[in-house]
């Protein structure tokens, strides 16, 4: 009942420890009638919601079960209507398709990535697991340990330094599916041409 517009993650990870958290906000379009509720993929296994934001205000009213997060409104969404929301979450990601979410090592340095294909997505993040609504774009943001670069969709935009983090900025602007969106963190080297 709702097309994907925007997603912007903005995640937390250590290469070092199999977690994440963070938040991700969905622009999208209601369509096919007003709306009273929306569902996210979210595997309830390990993953946990901390809050829900819709225009500036918690949403109390939602439920995480069955590898789905069902969320109510007070007021029905109106037809047509460009809308978002903000999912806080954190959790160890089960391991899922081919991988999913991975934690390891390679040559004695850790190593923190994804491979969603087909359907692992919803393992890591709250999203729309369907081939047929693709997001139009997505921006990225991983805070991520000092010392280690993250790897993502589309255009490396920025490396800001945090305390003693990173916050790593990539944007992808075209029509992309959940499954294809990954990313990756570990001690790489940076080359420029």
């Amino acid at each position: 009942n709702y097309d994907v517009k925007y997603y912007r993650l903005e995640l937390e990870v250590d290469p070092s420890v199999r977690a994440i958290g963070g938040s991700v906000t969905s622009y999208f379009i209601v369509s096919g009638g007003d709306m009273t509720s929306m569902a996210f993929d979210l595997n309830h296994n390990g993953m946990i919601v901390d809050s829900v934001y819709y225009d500036e205000s918690k949403i109390t009213n939602y439920l995480l079960e069955d590898y789905e997060l069902t969320i109510n409104f007070s007021n029905p969404l109106p037809d047509e209507s460009l809308d978002s929301i903000t999912i806080f979450y954190h959790g160890i990601p089960e391991e899922n398709g081919f991988g999913s979410f991975m934690q390891s090592t390679h040559n004695g340095s850790p190593i923190i990535w994804t491979l969603s294909e087909p359907y692992g997505a919803r393992d890591w993040w709250p999203c729309k697991q369907s081939l047929n609504d693709k997001t139009d774009s997505v921006d990225i943001f991983i805070t991520h340990p000092s010392g280690y670069k993250a790897a993502s969709n589309g255009l490396l935009i920025s490396e800001t330094g945090l305390g003693g983090n990173i916050v790593t900025y990539w944007k992808h602007k075209h029509p992309i599916t959940v499954y294809l969106i990954a990313f990756a963190v570990t001690n790489y080297e940076a080359y420029s041409d």
